[in-house]
């Protein structure tokens, strides 16, 4: 994550091996380096630090993406987690714990 820059994180949410339709998904919340950013509050869409598509994307393509350059987040190395929200999981599903970095 480069801080104060417009660079993206675009992922491909699988589950299983498959690519998931996020049509149903009410929140996202991530959480790094002691900073929790909800999407909503954050906001979703193009442009706000989160924005996820509907419908299954093409292979190779993303369908969600992260947009955190404008964000609080301190420096260093961290884990993020990001938990997802939908009808199906209202107490949000940890989809995923990967390690980056965060640079000034």
């Amino acid at each position: 994550i480069y801080l104060g820059r417009d660079n993206t994180i675009d992922w491909q949410l699988q589950a299983d091996g498959v690519i998931v339709d996020l049509a149903s998904v009410t929140r996202m919340i991530l959480e790094i380096g002691g900073v929790t950013i909800d999407s909503t509050t954050a906001g979703n869409g193009i442009g706000n630090p989160f924005y996820w598509t509907s419908g299954v994307p093409a292979a190779g393509e993303a369908n969600l993406f992260l947009n955190l350059g404008g964000q609080a987040i301190p420096a260093g190395n961290w884990n993020a987690r990001l938990t997802v929200y939908d009808p199906d999981h209202a107490d949000g599903l940890v989809w995923q714990q990967e390690a980056v970095a965060v640079v000034p």
